[in-house]
């Protein structure tokens, strides 16, 4: 595999066309000319033996590729930032449809799993929360009430991080 470094680097929208030589699972309900966000710094000029390309710009003719055999795929755009269309839409089908994941997570499982667990960890001990007023002590502070309620007790603790005068709502 060669790359190419070019003179500018620069970061700019591009509408990406997905090969219709082979459509992977991950550019399912993807609009062809999906506008995405590249880094223009390096490009892939020269691809590895047995891989294809799966998606191209005007300017960068290797923006995605796979190697079939490895089960391998390589991107060279961010779907992961919010210039990308569609960009958690490719990630979903990636893990959906290509990994075969099951989608059984959301916040609201994760709320209702971890107040179990509190709940049954716990059971009727009290607990002493050092509450900073940030937000990993605030949410653990939520969970725990929802948890035992009235045997969770909170102690501000006042670590110098907060603004100024924040202190004082608390």
């Amino acid at each position: 595999m060669e790359k190419l470094r070019t003179q500018t680097q620069e970061n700019m929208e591009e509408p990406i066309c997905h090969s219709l030589k082979r459509i992977v699972s991950f550019f399912t309900n993807i609009k062809i000319n999906n506008q995405v966000w590249m880094s223009h710094g390096d490009t892939i000029t020269t691809l590895p033996d047995g891989a294809r390309v799966i998606a191209s710009t005007d300017s960068v003719k290797n923006a995605a590729y796979s190697i079939d055999s490895l089960n391998l795929y390589a991107l060279q755009f961010h779907p992961e930032v919010f210039h990308t269309d569609n960009g958690l839409k490719i990630f979903e089908n990636f893990f959906i449809e290509e990994l075969k994941f099951i989608k059984e997570w959301n916040p609201e499982s994760f709320i209702d799993r971890t107040v179990k667990e509190l709940k049954s960890e716990i059971l009727d001990e009290k607990v002493i929360l050092g509450l900073s007023g940030g937000v990993d002590s605030s949410v653990a502070a939520v969970l725990l009430d929802r948890a035992i309620g009235k045997n969770l007790h909170c102690i501000f603790v006042n670590n110098g991080l907060l603004r100024k005068m924040n202190m004082m709502k608390y």
